[in-house]
């Protein structure tokens, strides 16, 4: 179960070389060569990319514990670039934590291996610049006997600059509870989470409302005082995007049962349950020792077609516009990549989503082969298109984006595992194929090694 607001701490100097290639018949890549990679993969043409990271971690005292790290990626290909992945501080005080820098973040309980991504933060994007002070781990709540337990955290982070939306901010929370301990045989999770893209310099109405006045308004999604421009006064400030996330675990016959809802928030109408069918289902079974053949099985159900239709009045589709937004066009995305669930897909050229009226059945498998570790995940999608989009790479005018129904199936088969143990160096290999109305038909490879020095 995938929660994460802050990095992993290090047990111990922990340093890795990677160095990978990927390639395709056409391009972009296929889907899953590139999702749900944090960015790592450039889809617009075949490279050789290089990983270089390190982590340590040392403890203050009896209960401070300071954790760092950083990662540098450099690809070389159509777009060559070398930039810092990750760089992070995390300290730990009893059961608060503080970081600061960039580390790869998701949001919202989904199988951590074989979700197709979380609907508020998947792991489809690098990591965003942040300062995040939380309760990372699920902590009891005085006076109720290890019945109740508590989790959350609050970030405030930086967009890149080159947006539609210059300079923009990022705030975001998490709060969840749990009822039941770990040890007992089920628990019961409720949460909710809240993303805004706030302030920035608009390139045609100057400043947006920024400052700590509007910090709290954003804090409170409240709508924005008479210096906003009319859209957040009507609305509330900022490009909202949250969810209501509830689940249920439990550990029986040696399995351990996860079983997920999200219920996707976007506008005041979403937030009061207008939009139930939105969202995402998820049930993931896995053996507890997480060995064999099949060691985890997923299936989950994406659906973000009502998007506050009024089915009663005759709509079949609303105007929510998922992801998308008015003032801040370059939607839920970070350096042209979906934020959220990358079935909502932003194509890499244009602003924003162009794809966000999407029903998808998606199912994975992990296991092992002898001393080989494998994933296989398999998608099917109805997709579309958005409701508004933008005309062409560079344009500023918005056209209708919905189209007649494109099938589509995207399939990925990924392995790793040792290929000199004696001095930790490892493989990774995979194949993804796309067949479909969506994406061109493709089929793609990517194979690396990985070197780990303790």
């Amino acid at each position: 179960m995938a929660l994460g607001a802050l990095p992993a701490v290090a047990q111990r100097p922990d340093y890795a070389v990677s160095l990978f290639g990927a390639g395709a018949g056409s391009y972009p890549l296929p889907y899953y060569l590139t999702a749900n990679r944090f960015g790592v993969v450039d889809p617009f043409g075949a490279q050789t990319a290089l990983r270089l990271s390190a982590e340590d971690a040392f403890t203050a005292g009896k209960r401070l514990r300071v954790a760092y790290g950083a990662e540098v990626l450099g690809r070389l290909g159509e777009t060559s670039s070398l930039n810092v992945h990750q760089g992070f501080v995390h300290a730990r005080y009893r059961a608060f934590g503080l970081s600061a820098g960039r580390w790869e973040h998701t949001l919202g309980v989904v199988d951590p291996t074989l979700s197709a991504g979380s609907m508020v933060w998947s792991a489809n994007t690098s990591p965003l610049p942040r300062i995040t002070l939380a309760i990372p781990e699920f902590t009891a709540i005085p006076g109720t006997r290890n019945f109740a337990f508590i989790k959350g955290h609050l970030s405030h982070g930086w967009f890149e600059p080159s947006r539609f939306v210059r300079d923009a901010l990022l705030h975001e929370k998490s709060f969840y509870l749990r009822l039941f301990s770990e040890k007992a045989p089920i628990q019961l999770h409720g949460g909710v989470t809240h993303s805004v893209i706030w302030a920035g310099t608009h390139p045609g109405l100057g400043k947006l409302p920024g400052g700590f006045d509007n910090y709290w308004r954003i804090f409170f999604v409240q709508e924005g005082n008479e210096e906003a421009p009319e859209n957040e006064i009507v609305n509330v400030l900022g490009n909202t995007i949250g969810s209501y996330d509830f689940s249920v675990t439990m550990q029986v016959l040696g399995l351990d049962w996860l079983i997920y809802r999200h219920f996707y928030i976007e506008t005041g109408p979403s937030l009061r349950y207008r939009n139930p069918w939105d969202g995402m289902w998820g049930f993931s079974l896995k053996r507890q020792d997480r060995s064999g053949l099949i060691a985890g099985f997923l299936y989950e159900h994406v659906n973000t077609k009502r998007q506050g239709a009024k089915y009663s009045e005759g709509e079949m589709f609303g105007v929510d516009n998922y992801y998308n937004n008015v003032l801040y066009r370059g939607g839920w995305t970070y350096r042209g990549r979906t934020i959220g669930v990358p079935l909502l897909a932003a194509d890499g050229l244009r602003r924003g989503i162009v794809n966000n009226i999407v029903l998808a059945h998606h199912a994975g498998i992990e296991g092992w082969m002898g001393p080989v570790a494998y994933r296989a995940l398999a998608t099917y999608s109805r997709n579309y298109g958005a409701d508004q989009v933008f005309e062409a790479p560079g344009s500023n005018r918005p056209v209708s984006g919905r189209t007649e129904r494109r099938d589509q199936v995207s399939l990925l088969f990924e392995a790793q595992g040792p290929l000199w143990p004696a001095f930790n160096l490892s493989f990774t290999a995979a194949l993804a194929v796309d067949k479909g109305a969506l994406y061109a038909d493709n089929a793609g490879v990517m194979a690396g090694v990985v070197w780990r020095i303790d």
